[in-house]
């Protein structure tokens, strides 16, 4: 099906993760893509998306919409989404909701549930796999599957780009992957978290591309944690990244293996 398109509606400021999860479909052989953050995506001579969109309307794109503070902050994106929306089929519609955004903060065209994914919410690399399904079969590769390759792959997507999300009392809850000790520093344990913590939460409030989160704790435990402990932290917002190995450190108030 040559002429079936997957648009990806996005704010410019959010291009990190919108790179990533081109990236992904890229490795799971979906290249039938229109993206502007991207030049080997973008519409075919600069063409204006509207005119795309009315001169190609016997043909219903298939649209993921990357939703965040910054994609509502920005008109541009919101007459995109509007023409979109009345363009393609609403089983052709998903949105993404980014660490910073939530379904209390949908509005205008999108519904909140039936067609969004948080992603830092649990079990949404199912959520994602089923996209990749639906993908599939609106381009007629329902023949590619789901291999456990490709299913790696889209973990790892999520692994990078999913932030931790709080509880009502200011509690993250993490799976430890790495723990370390240093020598300069006997009393601080240094613990690697499966997910980023959101960078609104950050007292710098950026990540850095590829980054990876270390939780630093200085208070001493009776029992150290461990590699595969799942615990319930609270953080200072206090951080450090090393720009050389790309590693954040962040500190904690407080931590409990549960």
């Amino acid at each position: 099906m040559p002429n079936e398109k997957i648009f990806i509606s996005h704010c410019e400021k959010d291009h990190i993760i919108v790179n990533g999860f081109i990236e992904l479909l890229a490795s799971l052989d979906i290249h039938q893509i229109v993206c502007s953050s991207l030049s080997q995506y973008k519409l075919p001579n600069e063409e204006n998306i509207y005119d795309y969109l009315k001169n190609t309307s016997q043909h219903s794109p298939y649209v993921i919409y990357f939703l965040s503070e910054n994609y509502y902050g920005d008109y541009a994106c919101l007459n995109e989404m509007g023409a979109l929306w009345v363009t393609a089929k609403e089983e052709q519609q998903l949105a993404l909701l980014l660490d910073d955004f939530n379904f209390s903060n949908l509005q205008g065209a999108i519904e909140p549930r039936p067609i969004g994914i948080k992603l830092s919410q649990l079990h949404c690399n199912q959520r994602i796999s089923q996209l990749i399904t639906d993908l599939y079969a609106y381009l007629g590769l329902e023949s590619q599957g789901l291999s456990h390759k490709k299913q790696l792959e889209i973990n790892k997507f999520i692994q990078k780009f999913a932030s931790l999300t709080e509880d009502s009392n200011n509690y993250f809850y993490s799976t430890i992957l790495e723990t370390r000790s240093t020598d300069y520093w006997p009393e601080a344990q240094f613990l690697k978290i499966e997910k980023r913590i959101p960078q609104n939460k950050l007292e710098d409030r950026i990540h850095l591309d590829n980054e990876t989160h270390w939780l630093v704790y200085l208070n001493g435990m009776d029992c150290p944690i461990v590699e595969n402990d799942y615990v319930r932290f609270k953080i200072t917002g206090k951080s450090k990244i090393s720009k050389d190995k790309c590693e954040r450190r962040i500190y904690l108030s407080d931590i409990i293996i549960l």
